[in-house]
């Protein structure tokens, strides 16, 4: 299946599948056309980082996880 540069980088940065990119994506249009406050996009990007982060909750690899989510997060902001 051919993913456009944007979800290539999203897939990289959350490391999932395509799946859950489109899903990400398909949300974050939402939001964006909801125009929403500032504080229901801090909580629906907290519910993006628990999503991806959910797999490695509570396993030792939980922070090198959370760390290199946020590096590459960073990296494409």
């Amino acid at each position: 299946m051919f993913l456009s540069r944007c979800q290539e980088q999203a897939s990289w940065v959350c490391q999932c599948d395509d799946a859950v990119v489109r899903e990400l994506e398909s949300d974050f249009k939402a939001v964006l056309s909801e125009q929403r406050t500032l504080e229901q996009w801090a909580d629906w990007l907290e519910t993006v980082v628990g999503k991806i982060l959910q797999p490695h909750e509570g396993a030792p690899t939980f922070p090198r996880a959370a760390r290199q989510f946020l590096l590459k997060w960073c990296f494409y902001r």
